[in-house]
Order: structure tokens, then sequence, then C-alpha cells
């Protein structure tokens, strides 16, 4: 059985797709003579979906489904391109794979999106649950369970990271270690403090240093702080 495993969030936990988006955005706007969208306003926007992408896209309350289907055409086209892992996250993963602790990806993104971007990323999880993969994606625990099951791992020794209020409602509900990336993809008005994850991350280094700070507490030592 695995000891202990460490399970992130794909969007605005441990990658950041923003751009990539926000380039699928642009290309849409300057085919209908749009100025170039707000970053800042897509990155508000990343956690509610393809839908309300779409809509902050082509400037409507509700994008229609021709619109949405649209915005993924073109995000299928430029996925990976201008995504990036956060920074300390790499290094983390690395040393998670030296010393032979598992990780995985637990999202409510599609399979065949989540394939193609961690490909283009050359990032290959020990684990990997995705929303259609799942009858109840998160908040509900079904996809952080499975992903405990296929890796062996007991759920009280598994980590579980993400940036919206459902991440942390799914890691609590499965009886996981939750922490809050709070430089994710937060909606207007979002208070990561009272979604009672064991702590609040305001960047990905100090993610990757509670991660090692929770391992570290069952092994003493094993995994050195980047400096």
């Amino acid at each position: 059985m695995t000891e202990i495993a460490v399970l992130f969030d794909l969007d605005g936990t441990l990658v950041d797709t923003a751009p990539d988006f926000i380039a699928v955005a642009d290309e849409l706007r300057q085919t209908l003579s749009l100025p170039a969208v707000d970053p800042v306003n897509m990155r508000d926007r990343i956690n509610g979906g393809a839908a309300a992408m779409a809509a902050l896209t082509f400037d409507v309350t509700e994008a229609t489904e021709t619109q949405k289907q649209a915005f993924l055409e073109g995000y299928t086209r430029r996925i990976g391109e201008r995504a990036a892992v956060y920074a300390g996250l790499s290094d983390l993963i690395n040393d998670l794979t030296a010393h032979g602790i598992a990780w995985g990806v637990v999202t409510n993104k599609p399979k065949r999106f989540t394939d193609n971007l961690l490909a283009r990323l050359s990032l290959t999880p020990n684990v990997l649950v995705c929303g259609d993969e799942v009858k109840s994606p998160k908040p509900h625990p079904e996809s952080l369970q499975l992903a405990a099951a296929l890796l062996g791992a007991d759920e009280q020794n598994c980590i579980y990271c993400g940036d919206h209020e459902r991440d942390i409602q799914a890691a609590l509900r499965a009886g996981m270690v939750a922490y809050a990336a709070g430089y994710g993809y937060l909606e207007i008005d979002t208070r990561p403090s009272e979604w009672q994850a064991k702590a609040v991350a305001h960047t990905s280094n100090e993610l990757a240093v509670l991660i090692r700070s929770s391992i570290n507490a069952i092994h003493p030592n094993l995994l050195k702080y980047a400096s």
C-alpha cells in the first residue's frame, strides 16, 4: 500500500492554463472586431468552465451552444501552447518521484483536454482521474476516492490541493488533508480562508513548502526545502 500520496487539481493549482484560454478568446474576438479580453476577467471565469469563458469571449450574458463549441474548438487547437506548471511545483514533483512518493491529478476537466495538456507539459502522474470518468465529480469525493484506490493509498494519508471550494469540500469528504491554492483562479469575493482547508497557500512556492512539511512530519527530513 502507498504510504502517502499527493494529489492536485489541475487548472489554477498545478498548471497555469489561463494564457491558453486568453489566447483562444483573443483569437475569436479578433474575428468579431472586439478588443482583447481582460486577462483578469478571464481568470475569474475559468472555474466556471467553458460556458463562462465563452460568454466573456463573445460579450454575452449566456453563451449559446455554438459559441461554447467554438471556444472549445479553439482550445483544442491551442491547448498547452502557453500553459505552464506553477513555480516550485515541478521541483516538488521531481522530488516526490525521486523518493517514491506517488502523485496525481484529480480534475473536473474532461479527459480529452487533460490528456493533451499533460502530454504537452510532459507531466506523467501516477494516477489521473477526470470529471467525465466518474458518476459524481467534485465536490463529491468519488474522484478523489477513486484516485486513492488506484494508488492503493489510504485516503487519510493523501494530500489534495485545489483552488476552488468544491476541491476542498471533496477532499474533506474523502478524509484527506486539504490545502487551498489561494493563488489560483478565484472568483470575485472568494475567501479561501473560509473553506476549512488545513492551510491556504498564497503562492505556488508556498504550497510546495506546505506539502514538503506534511511529508516531513511523517518522514523527517525526507524532502529538502527549495532554497
